[in-house]
């Protein structure tokens, strides 16, 4: 329950109650008698505590770091390995090192540069799989690149995972928004103003947020920006 309202918090803003309650929640799986259910559950949790620093203005560099190795481990470690990763049991934790990589590139510049520089040598074994956070990881995969025809090219196979048969809602919605952030760089997307016809009519309740993706097309701003906008917390 206060992992679950921590989320809540978190989608809203409220990074200090978030980070609260995501602590307390830790805390609490840390007394399960159920080793195994115990490591889930703070794994899960704690990669949304890592989000949650990530997002927060206030967060240092080191408590945003800090946050991430309590789910990944050694990050000398954890980045060669998922780099490489398309096991079912890593998609989410791959998720959560792009995503930092990506936003402390933003906002503290030296902080990953060494672990993106490893994770970026790595391209030749990278891999990748189908199903949620894939178009994410490949969407993140892209941004550490330089713009260019490679970086367009992931982008426009996120947007095909993103929007393959069977995906609906909340996923698709960020495909649209990988697809909006594509066409800023080139990539030409036919079918996408159908697809926000149709998130209208599925999701009514991101109405404003599928109006952002529309406003962004005609006057771009920061690709993270249009995330944090359009794909509160972990939907980024």
């Amino acid at each position: 329950l206060r992992s679950s309202l921590g989320q809540h918090a978190a989608f809203v803003g409220d990074h200090a109650r978030a980070r609260t309650l995501f602590g307390e929640a830790l805390d609490a799986f840390g007394r399960l008698l159920d080793a195994e259910a115990a490591r889930r559950d703070a794994a899960q949790t704690g990669t949304y505590l890592a989000i949650n620093e990530m997002d927060d203005p206030a967060a240092s560099a080191d408590q945003v770091r800090a946050a991430l190795e309590r789910v990944l481990g050694p990050l000398a470690e954890a980045v060669p390995r998922l780099a490489r990763s398309a096991e079912p049991g890593d998609p989410y934790a791959h998720h959560l090192l792009l995503r930092w990589m990506v936003t402390v590139r933003e906002r503290f510049p030296e902080q990953a540069r060494t672990e993106a520089d490893t994770y970026l040598c790595a391209e030749p074994a990278w891999r990748e799989s189908a199903g949620h956070p894939w178009p994410l990881i490949l969407c993140y995969r892209a941004l550490l690149l330089p713009v260019g025809r490679k970086s367009l090219g992931i982008l426009e196979r996120a947007v095909d995972l993103a929007w393959a048969e069977g995906q609906k809602g909340t996923v698709r919605l960020i495909g649209a928004a990988i697809a909006v952030l594509a066409e800023s760089r080139g990539g030409r997307f036919p079918a996408l103003d159908a697809e926000l016809d149709g998130l209208e009519k599925t999701v009514p309740a991101a109405r404003s947020r599928i109006d952002c993706l529309r406003d962004w097309r005609e006057q771009a701003g920061g690709e993270l920006d249009l995330f944090r906008r359009v794909l509160p917390f972990n939907f980024h």
